[in-house]
């Protein structure tokens, strides 16, 4: 997940999430302070579901973005591999009651809505997970670079990463050189994650993962 995302969950929940440490968080932090580019994704949160709402299409959302927004929005909703253009007209709220299945629900709720047009085809193709951003082609990937900041060893086998604590996203172990952070004296694990569809995520972005038994933090270096 974006980094500032981690630090909003991490503080609302008073420093309680799944399988992270204090220690693992400043690991995090630290590793994503030598990786995070400052120019980067510019999104404003992630899609909870799509629904019709008063016979209105309208998209439930996180609220975890680097950025405001004006109305009329020309807005791209992306992952799996999918880039959808939405035009956003409105904005309110619609707070939810029953908690969700995800991980994600028991830190957070979907709370904010957007009222789009576009494309009815396209509308149907909009999944939890994606991302809502300004940038009309943001770079989706399958193969990624991972680091273990908190040093602990890397994966060896195939497992399931936690999308934003909230998609279950298989995928494939190869191995990897060990990551050295700028100016430290030693590298710490690291492996290649191949995943099964591809999906947005950038250099310094923390994520969690499961491999069999075994849940870990790792960091997105490349």
């Amino acid at each position: 997940m974006h980094p500032l995302a981690l630090q909003k969950l991490w503080k609302k929940s008073h420093g309680v999430l799944p399988h992270l440490t204090q220690e693992g968080f400043e690991a995090l932090a630290a590793a994503n302070a030598e990786l995070q580019d400052v120019e980067g994704l510019h999104y404003w949160g992630l899609v909870a579901k799509p629904l019709r709402y008063r016979g209105h299409n309208v998209l439930h959302c996180y609220n975890f973005g680097n950025m405001t927004i004006k109305y009329p929005w020309s807005a791209h909703l992306v992952n799996y591999g999918r880039t959808i253009p939405v035009e956003i007209l409105r904005g309110g709220t619609i707070r939810v009651k029953e908690r969700g299945p995800a991980q994600l629900d028991l830190y957070e709720k979907p709370f904010l809505v957007f009222g789009f047009s576009g494309d009815t085809a396209a509308a149907e193709m909009i999944e939890a997970g994606m991302v809502i951003t300004d940038t009309h082609e943001p770079a989706q990937a399958r193969e990624f670079v991972v680091a273990m900041a908190d040093g602990s060893e890397a994966p060896s086998s195939d497992g399931v990463l936690f999308y934003y604590l909230m998609k279950r996203i298989p995928f494939r172990v190869e191995p990897a050189d060990r990551w050295i952070p700028p100016g430290a004296p030693a590298g710490v694990p690291s492996f290649r994650m191949i995943l099964q569809q591809p999906m947005l995520m950038e250099p310094g972005w923390p994520i969690l993962m499961l491999e069999k038994d075994r849940w870990m933090w790792g960091i997105v270096v490349r």
